[in-house]
């Protein structure tokens, strides 16, 4: 079923609702919605709905909705903290991280990145990448992508939502323990990944002092975006 984003959807059955601005330009001039096409929507925060169209404009979709559907959502809520890569492949990265089961991922400036921040324009981008791949891949909850911070900032944000010494994770080349070792059997989760030259040496303490459990992803070096997804991808399981 082709699919579409509204954040507000009602929860009645034939309940109408309108889509509008972007998404309501991609169903009308991409999916070519006309009156009584069926769509699944879906809210951003795990709830999809079918729903059937009732007019469509070139500016507000109006649709209806039949029936709830049965949401897809990851089996562990897991939080990625990684360096921020050069160019556009932060887009890649939040775009593939989205795919394999991110919940939230927060963008870290380090002392060996490549990248001190980003602008509201690139945040945008980041937000819609995750938006758009959530779409594609069938789940009806999409990440949160946080402004850019600091391992401080972002050490103290994952312990207050929830995240425990148990389930902090750094990404260390050095280390010998595979990341399945180190996983907790259930609870969230959160991976911290550095920049392809490392966490310095303060960032690293700061990180192992927080209760986090070094782990590798084996013998080979990968780019940030790489090692992201592999991460996010064996830890949502």
């Amino acid at each position: 079923m082709r699919r579409a984003h509204c954040a507000a959807l009602p929860h009645d059955v034939g309940s109408e609702f309108v889509v509008e601005g972007d998404e309501a330009h991609h169903l009308v001039r991409v999916l070519r919605a006309r009156p009584g096409d069926l769509f699944g929507v879906f809210d951003g925060a795990g709830r999809e709905v079918e729903a059937e169209v009732v007019s469509a404009d070139r500016r507000t979709v109006t649709l209806r909705v039949l029936r709830e559907l049965a949401s897809r959502t990851p089996a562990r809520d897991v939080v990625l903290c990684t360096a921020i890569p050069r160019g556009q492949r932060m887009e890649w990265l939040v775009e593939k991280c989205t795919e394999a089961g991110v919940g939230r991922i927060v963008p870290l400036v380090t002392a060996r990145g490549v990248r001190e921040g980003a602008s509201a324009n690139q945040q945008r981008r980041w937000a819609r990448s995750a938006l758009e791949a959530a779409k594609q891949c069938g789940r009806a909850d999409v990440p949160v992508v946080d402004d850019p911070m600091s391992v401080t900032r972002a050490l103290a944000g994952v312990t207050l939502a929830g995240v425990t010494e148990r389930s902090l994770l750094l990404a260390d080349p050095n280390s010998s323990a595979a990341l399945g070792a180190c996983l907790v059997e259930a609870g969230p989760v959160a991976l911290f990944i550095g920049p392809e030259g490392g966490f310095d040496d303060a960032e690293h303490a700061q990180i192992v002092a927080a209760g986090a459990m070094p782990f590798a992803l084996g013998a080979l070096i990968l780019r940030v975006e790489t090692a992201a997804v592999v991460a996010v991808h064996a830890a949502a399981q």
